[in-house]
């Protein structure tokens, strides 16, 4: 009697395997971002002790003071405004969850093998074969992308320490505006890809049993859309 053992493999994402070395880094930089903003509240004291008591200084010195403030509520709250971001992300990706098969790529195999003629035959095969090589595209693009997060998670407290110095320069907070959006669009971009490539294949897909060249075309301006919402951030 053959007994066949079934053996699982549990293949975990870069993402979980990196998790526990960011979350003892970004411990360690909130520390000594709370040592560097308790710093600036001394030579923000400085300033304000040093400076004349005219009203135009006092209400810059109250500024000054709040911005500081507003930095010690960011540095304490900014990862549960992350932990919210890609919670968001996540259960929205959820909705297109497809399980362990691409249905639109074995759709245009189908599609294909059906076309009821050469035109229509050739303009699929063109489409499988973007959807491959967007497959390719995209296993790199998210790999630099959990880098990227990784790196933004990373940095975080120190860009809550350079909130009330930029205040005092320009009045700006060009390092956390900075942070903050491309945070946001690194994690929103998944959502971005998903409805888009739902969007545009099935289009495409339609447009290919009447109209192949604008069928291609669909496919093709998948990453010109891409560069256009980049650019509205």
């Amino acid at each position: 009697i053959l007994k066949v053992m079934d053996i699982e493999t549990t293949y975990k994402s870069i993402a979980n395997q990196l998790q526990p070395t960011i979350a003892t880094w970004y411990k360690a930089l909130r520390r000594i971002a709370l040592v560097g903003l308790l710093s600036v509240l001394v030579y923000l004291g400085i300033r304000i002790v040093i400076s004349s008591a005219s009203s135009k200084d006092t209400s810059k010195n109250k500024k000054m003071l709040t911005n500081w403030l507003i930095a010690i509520c960011m540095l304490f709250t900014l990862h549960y405004i992350m932990n919210a971001t890609i919670v968001i992300v996540k259960n929205i990706t959820n909705m297109f969850d497809i399980g362990t098969t691409d249905v639109l790529i074995q759709q245009v195999r189908e599609e294909i093998e059906q076309s009821p003629s050469w035109g229509t035959a050739l303009a699929n095969v063109v489409i499988y074969v973007a959807l491959t090589i967007y497959t390719i595209l995209f296993s790199f693009q998210y790999l630099k992308r959990v880098l990227y997060m990784a790196f933004f998670t990373l940095i975080a407290p120190l860009i809550t320490l350079t909130y009330p110095l930029d205040k005092v320069k320009d009045g700006q907070a060009q390092a956390f505006t900075l942070w903050i959006r491309e945070y946001v669009f690194n994690a929103l971009i998944q959502v971005v890809h998903l409805v888009a490539y739902f969007i545009f294949i099935e289009c495409a897909m339609e447009l290919a049993k009447t109209f192949p060249l604008y069928a291609i075309i669909v496919v093709l301006f998948m990453e010109q859309g891409e560069k256009i919402i980049r650019n509205m951030f």
